[in-house]
């Protein structure tokens, strides 16, 4: 096991083969054993082939489910490394699906979402991923089909709340709800429910100029 994590550490063609190797099936128990010591030795190699290149598994995130599946598709790379630390990677089969989640590797969840949403640490992001896109003119069908997607999953976790069914990572966009913007507003801000009030049109009791000045 150790002499074959070491070849993949020194042959990148080995390690790129390894996901496929140690995932098929095993016909003869005998060799079980060895191939768990192999699996144990692989959390710590570069098997993972991903857009960014190879990673180790702790490195990658799975696509998500539902409706975070439509979400993991819309994230970019880059906001998604630097805002979780990881990847996406796309098993070639479910047997290799699980073998990544048994070394480390993660789905895309509801903590990842809000992490990419509130993510401004750096200089392409500093407005935040839904205010980049809003800003940009050329960006503006991505900026609806994000936004709107994101409202989409908010409102399964409402449903939930109705008595629908349970969403992974409910608790996790319940407590951090507040705090994520998502509200893009015509003056060009992106605003949280904890800005204060929302309002999708002005009031038709009074002069629109107004409450625009306001």
């Amino acid at each position: 096991p150790k002499a074959f994590a070491a070849a993949c550490k020194s042959l990148p063609k080995v390690a790129s083969q390894a996901l496929q190797l140690v995932s098929n099936p095993i016909a003869d128990t005998f060799w079980r054993p060895a191939r768990q010591a192999i699996i144990e030795e692989m959390g710590a190699v570069s098997c993972v082939e991903t857009e960014a290149g190879a990673k180790r598994p702790e490195e990658v995130l799975l696509p998500g489910q539902g409706l975070l599946l439509e979400l993991s598709e819309l994230v970019p790379g880059d906001l998604l490394f630097a805002a979780t630390g990881r990847v996406f990677c796309h098993p070639a089969s479910a047997s290799e699906d699980r073998l990544l989640r048994k070394l480390g590797a993660q789905p895309f969840a509801a903590h990842h979402l809000c992490d990419c949403l509130t993510w401004t640490d750096d200089e392409e992001w500093v407005e935040g991923w839904i205010r980049t896109l809003w800003s940009q003119p050329g960006e503006l069908p991505e900026a609806v089909r994000v936004t709107s997607a994101v409202y989409k999953y908010l409102a399964s976790i409402s449903r939930h709340e109705q008595g629908g069914p349970m969403h992974e990572g409910t608790l996790d966009i319940a407590r951090r709800l507040p705090s994520l913007p998502i509200f893009p507003l015509l003056n060009g801000d992106c605003v949280a429910l904890k800005d204060g009030k929302v309002f999708t049109t002005a009031c038709s009791d009074f002069d629109c100029r107004w409450q625009d000045a306001w």
